[in-house]
């Protein structure tokens, strides 16, 4: 349909679907408040939509979820930050699924293996992507409760090993 009122919020480099779309909802409901007079007063001009420039959007599957740490870290951020709330995203370590939450990533010209996990702080883990890392500070094994980094590692020793790699996602399905 016509554009009848338009407004733009800003994207923030922490933003996750949930931040974003209660950004949203704020935004549409000033947004409403301030076109509703105007649309009752028939005082508007609307704006033909251009049906070439219009975009959609597939249908997510389980497939989408998972995530390969063979790309630029950005785009991994990028991937996993849309998916962490709903419908989450995860990746394999040693056939254990491992859903993440809370993340951030660090540019980095390394040459780690991607999807090498390196342990130099107790309050993140990195996962080795093509041009840095993906820092998680949260995280949840399979069949346990969603659990901080630093509270992990008081007792577990599943990531504290050397050398482990995230499944990089070969045609082999997990």
């Amino acid at each position: 349909g016509a554009i009848i009122a338009s407004s733009q919020i800003k994207i923030d480099i922490k933003d996750t679907f949930t931040t974003h779309y209660n950004k949203l909802k704020v935004n549409a409901s000033d947004l409403i408040i301030k076109t509703l007079p105007i649309i009752f007063k028939n005082d508007f001009i609307s704006i033909i939509q251009d049906e070439n420039l219009v975009t959609y959007s597939k249908k997510l599957t389980s497939d989408d979820e998972f995530i390969l740490f063979n790309s630029d870290v950005k785009k991994v951020y990028n991937k996993m930050r849309s998916l962490i709330e709903k419908p989450g995203c995860y990746a394999f370590l040693n056939d254990v699924k491992i859903k993440f939450y809370d993340i951030f990533y660090e540019e980095y010209n390394n040459v780690n293996i991607p999807g090498k996990i390196i342990i130099d702080s107790k309050d993140y883990f990195k996962i080795s992507c093509n041009n840095g890392y993906i820092l998680v500070y949260e995280f949840q094994i399979e069949g346990r409760k969603r659990i901080s980094f630093n509270e992990y590692i008081n007792g577990n020793k599943l990531l504290i090993q050397n050398n482990l790699v995230f499944n990089s996602g070969s045609e082999e399905k997990w």
